[in-house]
């Protein structure tokens, strides 16, 4: 159960750090959007190319595709000048999506550097595969559990749980909502404070649908992922909720309640930022395991303490062998 001290709240000043693809985009714009300095990371030139703001590259050639572990050997080369961008900041806003091969090298790295200074406040924003991405769960996974180490709070937004409870959209629909959602819920904290546990972050369509609708949509998806036993705090975003009834808001407010009450939820707040369209966002925090676990299963397998590449991350050193010539 959580109390007021199991809470992170932002504090200035406020880096936002985007690594690789999407990650750089949505840091862009939250980091425009929250008037604070950001930095985006990647091994992609064109994930840099686009934005004046400070970046640093990750050089992969001459590997034409690159493995995680060979991405993250090369950035623990710009580790000093890493360290030099995160340094005199109070909080860390690191956005992440661990679909990708970049995202799953760099940003434990990241957070790990952040974390070197106890005092700075680390929030991690990570996006997970699909579940057809089979060849993508296993690093999404590992990469997931050493985020959450070295963060003070993690938020999760699954694509998978969220195609689940809406498969009639299409893939650049689905990328679209989540990422928006991202976005917003980013753009939404600075006045509010995040759970130190991991959070999965739920969302809905954006259609006429009720926000009775909308918050059922939140509450699917978040059932994808963890068993609603499990969940310890709700925080519900309703976009444009200003336009409400306060009947609605008392309805969807009480509704929660009963939900959660079983589960000694302490609080479930809503905000009500300004929006658009009608939406909303579910921020539950969970203390117990979520399906993000399975995708490493030998985490269960295998204690901590006997990981011997668990304290320095596992990297792909070159090695030359000399053949000699037996002619």
């Amino acid at each position: 159960m959580l109390d007021d001290n199991d809470s992170v709240t932002l504090r200035n000043p406020l880096l936002v750090v985007g690594i690789a693809g999407m990650g750089t985009k949505l840091a862009a714009i939250a980091g425009k959007r929250l008037g604070c300095d950001c930095l985006l990371i990647s091994n992609d030139k064109r994930d840099l190319s686009t934005s004046s703001l400070k970046s640093i590259f990750i050089d992969s050639q001459p590997w034409l595709n690159p493995s995680s572990q060979k991405i993250r050997s090369l950035g623990i080369h710009s580790k000093a000048k890493i360290r030099s961008c995160l340094n005199e900041h109070s909080t860390i806003l690191l956005v992440a999506n661990l679909a990708g091969k970049c995202g799953t090298a760099i940003a434990p790295l990241v957070s790990k550097i952040s974390k070197e200074n106890p005092s700075t406040r680390v929030i991690s924003f990570a996006i997970m595969p699909f579940g057809f991405e089979k060849d993508k769960l296993f690093q999404a996974g590992v990469s997931l559990k050493r985020l959450r180490e070295s963060s003070d709070a993690t938020v999760v937004l699954d694509n998978d749980a969220f195609l689940n409870a809406n498969p009639g959209l299409s893939l650049k629909e689905c990328y679209e909502i989540v990422n928006n959602a991202l976005f917003e819920v980013i753009s939404s904290i600075s006045s509010a404070s995040i759970p130190e546990a991991v959070s999965l972050l739920c969302t809905s369509k954006s259609d006429n649908k009720s926000a009775e609708s909308h918050v059922k949509d939140c509450l699917t998806m978040l059932y994808e992922d963890s068993k609603p036993s499990d969940i310890r705090m709700a925080t519900l975003f309703l976009m444009a909720g200003t336009n409400l009834s306060v009947g609605t808001v008392n309805s969807i407010a009480n509704t929660l309640q009963g939900i959660f009450k079983q589960q000694e939820v302490i609080d479930v707040s809503i905000t009500m930022p300004n929006s658009q369209a009608l939406k909303a966002h579910l921020l539950a925090a969970v203390h117990e395991k979520t399906r993000f676990d399975n995708y490493d299963p030998l985490s269960e397998v295998i204690p901590k303490e006997n990981m011997l590449d668990w304290e320095e991350m596992d990297s792909s050193p070159d090695f030359e062998i000399l053949i000699p010539n037996l002619e």
